[in-house]
């Protein structure tokens, strides 16, 4: 069956890591007890960085139900010395971030290698990842969705943050779209459904389907931008509503599972009103139907709710 690439072109692939960002492959995590990751940031340094960066390119990033996909991996000295990795290649995680029936929404993991390696500055090398999303090979495969493609037991510096990932938080570089079988709902739907909850209106402006996501384009209009609230205490917290804020809930398809809108982006903002776009998986062209439940935005909670026909 053909593969069809979902990535636009270019050296990284979506969603991916910088190019110019730092890496350093840690030593395997041996998961203490009761931990499962480690996510942790600062903003300043502490590692020994060298010059390696790590970066995903696209062979095949799109691929239907229960096909096979391959993403390449690249790992390149931009310093001027040698950089060694021992055991490689390092841990990958493969992930549905919408899935809400698992803890760390791994759905396969590949295991580190025993290679050591060494990369001169200005050369790098390629590693393969291969994926069958059928799994265990019934043919049924993986739900359709937006995956993503973690390195864990790393740590990176972009100049500003240092990011450190163990266990089963890893860092994203690379999306891997899986649509499903047959026909694929491709039109712009007007949608315009506006509900209002805690002087707050969140409206649902447009979906706009394609062959590669599904995308939920909301605004939300916030006139009284500060918030307060009572503590246990009886003192008053008082917050101040911006665009740093992002709406935060979930969705179903067609009454199956809930799902959570992992992928919300600020794209616009203008007098109080903050325009947001939400990605999804792809789209059957039979599905009649999207639930969307927002549940807060921000700190402020609430139970915003739109059924939208297709």
């Amino acid at each position: 069956m053909l593969i069809t690439a979902a990535f636009i072109c270019g050296c990284t692939a979506p969603g991916g890591s910088d190019e110019q960002e730092e890496w350093i492959i840690l030593p395997e995590w041996d998961y203490p007890e009761g931990s499962t990751s480690v996510l942790r940031s600062s903003d300043f340094a502490e590692g020994d960085y060298n010059g390696l960066a790590v970066y995903a390119v696209s062979q095949s990033s799109g691929m239907v139900q229960g096909d096979n996909g391959t993403i390449t991996v690249i790992f390149a000295n931009i310093g001027n010395s040698p950089v060694s990795i021992e055991n490689y290649p390092p841990k990958f995680l493969i992930k549905n971030p919408a899935d809400l029936s698992q803890p760390s929404m791994t759905v396969q993991r590949y295991p580190r290698g025993d290679d050591d390696i060494t990369i001169l500055p200005g050369e790098n090398i390629s590693y393969d990842i291969k994926w069958d999303s059928s799994l265990n090979g019934n043919g049924v495969g993986v739900p359709p969705g937006l995956y993503i493609l973690e390195i864990t037991d790393v740590m990176t510096w972009d100049g500003k943050t240092e990011m450190v990932y163990r266990g089963e938080s890893g860092k994203k570089i690379a999306e891997i779209g899986i649509r499903p079988e047959g026909e694929i709902l491709r039109k712009t739907i007007p949608v315009n459904m506006s509900e209002k909850r805690e002087g707050v209106t969140i409206t649902i402006d447009r979906i706009e389907a394609t062959e590669n996501s599904t995308e939920l384009f909301f605004s939300v209009y916030v006139p009284e931008p500060v918030y307060n609230t009572e503590m246990d205490d009886g003192t008053i917290w008082s917050y101040t509503l911006s665009s740093e804020d992002r709406p935060g809930g979930y969705y179903r398809i067609d009454n199956g599972e809930q799902k959570y809108l992992w992928d919300m982006n600020l794209i616009g903002s203008s007098n109080y009103t903050y325009t947001y776009r939400s990605r999804i998986e792809p789209l059957s062209s039979g599905i009649g139907e999207i639930s969307v439940e927002i549940n807060n935005f921000g700190p402020l909670a609430g139970q915003w709710e739109f059924d939208v026909s297709l």
